[in-house]
C-alpha cells in the first residue's frame, strides 16, 4: 500500500512578523491622524493614497473626497504667494516628481470649494523611493498660516499707504519751499533798501539750506 506524505511548514514566525508589521502600520496611521500638520501622501501618478484629519480640516474636504483623487483635480485650485493662479506643473507634488528633490517652506494658497475662501499653507514635500530607486510615493505636509499671511498682507498694504503719504507730503513741502524762495527772491528784486534786500536774500539762502537738509533727511 502507498501512503501519502503530508508536508507541514511552521509559519508561526512569519505570522508574528506580519502581525508586528500590521501593528506598526496601525500605530503610524494613528500618529499621522493626530498630527497638528496636514499630511497628504501621493502615489507616483499623484493620486492620493492617504490624508489625515488635519489635512481635511485645512482643505475643507473630507478624507473620502480626497482619497484617490489626483493633484490636478479641479477641487485643488492652488495660488502662488502673490495671489496669481498656480499652474499644474508648480503644484508641490508635481514639482517633487519632476525634479526628484524635496520642497521646503513654500507658501501656497488653496481655494477651498466648500467654503469659497482661501487657506494659506506652508508646504514641505519630499519623495520616497523603492529599493530599486523607483519612486514609491510623495509625502506632502503643510501647516495653516492663513492668519499670518493675512497679517503680512495688511502690513504690506499699510506700508505702501504710508510710503505714498510720505511721498505726497514730501512733494508738497518741496513745492512750498520753492514757492517761498521764489517770493523772497522776487521781493528782493523789487526792494530798494540795501538792508532789506540783504535780509530777504539771507532768508532765501536759509530756505535753500533747509531744502538741502530736508532732501537728505527724506
Amino acid at each position: 500500500a502507498q501512503y501519502a506524505v503530508a508536508s507541514i511548514t511552521d509559519i508561526t514566525e512569519r505570522k508574528r512578523a506580519d502581525l508586528a508589521i500590521k501593528k506598526n502600520e496601525e500605530a503610524l496611521y494613528r500618529l499621522i491622524q493626530n498630527l497638528h500638520s496636514g499630511v497628504v501622501v501621493h502615489a507616483p501618478d499623484t493620486h492620493i493614497l492617504l490624508a489625515n484629519n488635519r489635512a481635511s480640516e485645512i482643505l475643507g474636504l473630507t478624507i473620502e473626497q480626497m482619497t484617490g483623487k489626483k493633484a490636478i483635480d479641479p477641487a485643488w485650485s492652488f495660488m502662488r504667494e502673490d495671489g496669481s493662479t498656480m499652474p499644474f506643473e508648480e503644484y508641490p507634488v508635481n514639482r517633487v516628481i519632476s525634479s526628484n528633490k524635496p520642497i521646503q517652506n513654500q507658501i501656497v494658497g488653496i481655494n477651498r470649494p466648500a467654503t469659497s475662501d482661501v487657506a494659506w499653507v506652508l508646504v514641505n514635500a519630499f519623495p520616497e523611493y523603492n529599493t530599486d530607486s523607483s519612486l514609491n510615493q510623495v509625502v506632502v505636509t503643510f501647516v495653516d498660516v492663513t492668519e499670518r499671511k493675512q497679517a503680512e498682507d495688511v502690513i504690506k498694504k499699510t506700508s505702501a499707504e504710508r510710503a505714498l503719504l510720505l511721498r505726497e507730503v514730501h512733494h508738497r513741502i518741496k513745492n512750498n519751499m520753492h514757492t517761498l524762495k521764489s517770493l523772497l527772491n522776487l521781493q528782493a528784486d523789487r526792494i530798494s533798501s540795501p538792508e532789506g534786500k540783504e535780509a530777504l536774500l539771507a532768508s532765501e539762502s536759509r530756505i535753500s539750506s533747509m531744502m538741502v537738509l530736508y532732501n537728505q533727511l527724506y
